[in-house]
């Protein structure tokens, strides 16, 4: 029995190429079937390219995990597979902006989530729906605080280094 592997088309066509390429490598003595979610509009041309690859298709536009979790039919198809890897492509170095496909790819389910920049670097992550709805929902609320926080520690220290000081000067000018 071969492997079932997911990736998310979350990145440009060439890093896309070069993800395939390293899949295919990575299990050229193994029998793999890959699955590909994808939107709408580019399903075309990428059968075109791959027809190989098993397109499971998206609304077009940007994923959002709203939009997932409401089309019944698409959540239907990707619970029908569990998935032995799921790579997530990234058009850049790192992930800027990527919480709502982490959070996409953390209802689907598999034994291995990898993610793969256009460097070709991979990176194997655990994703943890909670903390990344936390993140994506209430980091901002979080980072307020932090710097709240940070503000009042520098103004406690500030408050009581600055009375030390100035008494430990006084005292020391008068000697």
């Amino acid at each position: 029995m071969g492997k079932n592997i997911f990736f998310i088309r979350s990145a440009n066509g060439q890093v896309i190429e070069q993800l395939v390429d390293y899949i295919k490598n990575k299990h050229k003595n193994e029998n793999i079937k890959l699955y590909c979610l994808i939107q709408k509009s580019s399903v075309k041309s990428f059968n075109e390219k791959y027809p190989s690859i098993k397109c499971i298709e998206s609304e077009d536009g940007f994923f959002k995990y709203s939009v997932l979790k409401n089309n019944k039919e698409l959540l239907h198809k990707l619970n029908d597979f569990q998935f032995d890897e799921l790579y997530i492509p990234s058009s850049y170095g790192d992930y800027p902006d990527f919480n709502e496909v982490f959070l996409i790819c953390s209802k689907i389910k598999n034994d291995k989530t990898i993610l793969y920049n256009c460097y070709g670097e991979t990176v194997e992550k655990k994703l943890n729906f909670a903390s990344i709805w936390i993140d994506k929902n209430l980091g901002e609320v979080i980072y307020f605080f932090k710097v709240l926080f940070a503000l009042i520690g520098i103004s406690l220290i500030y408050l009581v280094c600055y009375p030390y000081y100035f008494v430990k000067r006084k005292l020391f000018d008068n000697i």
